[in-house]
């Protein structure tokens, strides 16, 4: 028996907050809109490549890197290359073989995204394409890496074995996008142990992503939204991923490791400044029974980001958000211009702040600092709480080589024990899944850096990148984790070791060497593989001897 879902009272007030947003656009839009090429609300997508093009591109040019709230609607991809058009008339320095044929390709990718096949009419077009994918995965040790997380290319990469895509644009302001996919599960069900996990799915020498309707996950469509745009702004409603940041192992506060996120955004970009306000909707942290029906009360992630670039060199963002926990939506905690961190009702409210800063020293050569401040302690406040704080500095070299580039990235990260841990109200988000023949499975994730807290990570790569053709890569990571995890519980009580420093306890350790290349013969064909040697020492947090696995993925994708 389906049981049907109660409609709460802060549902509604979401829903009529997005309706008025919604019902205001059309008379914003009539001056911003008229028949402008650049007027484009469609979004990238944050997996495509053509992100990794733009920032080897500015990279050579010696500016600081675009924005870093990300994806991005075609409006403002066009205004990103424009920036660089304009710097690059204004120091009359020609660019290489390779960013010419960058600059060039990025334009008729994007010139190719607004051109749909399926309908076209005078004010609107409409589009359908199918995606299917054929992938292989094995590895070698299954006794000591059985679960989903143990695999390098885990759930959140691989690819749907289908995926079925409708996308309209609408008045030339309006794009609709939602898909269904034929994906395989992350947990299934196990009769002996009468649970659901992943290893009957995932803890095998060799299988694809081909499975039965039983495996089939629940969850899709992982991006479905509206989105509506002008001239330098745009509103996003619905499911898709997000990320604030230029980390490789990942970002402070927002970050793309989940599988999606249910959002309602606002960006204004320009040429110094661009401001956004985005809103996250998430599980109730209670809600980690397999019953349909929910806890009381809602949880919701609120933040705001402001982007300053003074000088073309050099960029800075600043960000304040909080995660809210109540019984009922209070409207004042919707004002996208509050100071977060004066809601100091710690029972409902958990802020956290971050600042970024990069900086093009020379032509070639970036530098990259991130800092995260999630709990100091303030003048007239007491100890109870630990304080977390997190860093990450790196740098990315590019040198242009023929059609493309070759670079290379170094970041080194450290993140406080305690980080993103709260008694009441943390910074973890609740997946529910649901399995055939058991009912809801759960997890958590970090809503920021996929690690947590209580780790030091360095990490670096080698690669070669031709946009729209092939890139070639090798990575290596050493994590040290502490064993304040994703699944420590820190009771209400107040349940801190204050003296702690990151990595606390015992100790594990990591270390992964990974190979990746992938083919582009043409738009609509890729092929790719991936190998990685994992090393680890006293896998999860025990004092245990060295254990190792070999992993690999190979796989083809083709989009009609």
């Amino acid at each position: 028996m389906v049981r049907q879902c109660k409609f709460r009272p802060h549902f509604k007030v979401v829903a009529a907050l997005v309706a008025a947003l919604v019902a205001a656009l059309p008379p914003a839009l009539a001056a911003g809109t008229e028949g402008g090429p650049d007027n484009h609300a469609k979004i990238i997508p944050l997996g495509d490549p053509l992100y990794r093009s733009i920032d080897l591109l500015y990279n050579e040019a010696g500016l600081a890197p675009p924005s870093g709230s990300r994806p991005w609607s075609i409006d403002e991809w066009n205004r990103v290359l424009s920036r660089l058009e304009a710097h690059q008339g204004a120091v009359s320095a020609p660019l290489s073989l390779a960013g010419r044929t960058t600059l060039e390709r990025i334009r008729q990718r994007l010139e190719d995204e607004r051109n749909y096949r399926t309908v076209r009419g005078e004010t609107y077009q409409a589009d359908i394409s199918l995606a299917v994918a054929l992938e292989a995965y094995g590895h070698a040790n299954k006794d000591d890496f059985p679960d989903e997380r143990d695999w390098v290319y885990g759930y959140t990469e691989r690819a749907a074995a289908a995926a079925l895509a409708l996308e309209m644009e609408l008045h030339t302001w309006l794009y609709l996008y939602t898909d269904v996919e034929y994906r395989k599960n992350r947990y299934a069900y196990e009769k002996k142990t009468d649970s659901a996990t992943s290893e009957p799915l995932y803890n095998k020498h060799l299988t694809t992503n081909l499975h039965l309707l039983d495996h089939v996950a629940f969850e899709t469509p992982y991006r479905a939204f509206a989105s509506a745009g002008g001239d330098r702004w745009n509103l996003t409603f619905g499911r898709d991923s997000v990320r604030w940041g230029h980390g490789r192992s990942g970002n402070f506060v927002l970050n793309d490791h989940l599988d999606y996120h249910d959002l309602l955004r606002f960006v204004s970009y320009h040429e110094r400044l661009k401001v956004e306000a985005t809103y996250l909707f998430l599980h109730h942290s209670d809600f980690t029974t397999d019953s349909e029906e929910p806890p009381p009360g809602m949880r919701m992630f609120l933040g705001h980001r402001v982007e300053f670039r003074p000088i073309p060199r050099l960029s800075f963002a600043i960000t304040e958000n909080v995660m809210y926990q109540n019984n009922v939506v209070e409207p004042g905690v919707l004002n996208p211009l509050y100071i977060f961190h004066n809601l100091n009702n710690r029972s409902m409210f958990n802020a956290i702040a971050s600042a970024e800063v990069e900086a093009a020293v020379l032509p070639g050569l970036t530098l990259l600092y991130q800092f995260s401040l999630y709990q100091a302690q303030a003048p007239l406040e007491g100890g109870s709480q630990p304080d977390a704080m997190a860093h990450l500095g790196g740098y990315r070299v590019v040198y242009p080589y023929g059609r493309g580039y070759l670079y290379h990235e170094l970041e080194g990260v450290y993140s406080d024990t305690y980080m993103y841990q709260r008694d009441i109200v943390d910074m973890k988000v609740l997946r529910r899944e649901f399995v055939h023949g058991y009912g809801f499975a759960t997890h958590r994730e970090f809503l920021g850096y996929p690690y947590g807290g209580d780790v030091v990570v360095l990490s670096t790569a080698f690669g070669y990148h031709r946009p729209e053709a092939f890139d070639v890569r090798l990575d290596i990571e050493h994590l040290r984790q502490g064993e304040i995890g994703i699944d420590t519980d820190i009771e209400s009580t107040g349940d801190f070791d204050l003296g702690r420093r990151a990595p606390s306890g015992t100790v594990e350790e990591r270390l992964r060497t990974g190979v990746e290349a992938s083919w582009n013969p043409w738009r609509t064909l890729q092929v790719f593989g991936r190998l990685d040697l994992v090393h680890v020492w006293n896998k999860g947090n025990e004092s245990r001897s060295l254990v190792w696995d070999f992993q690999y993925a190979l796989g083809t994708s083709y989009r009609f």
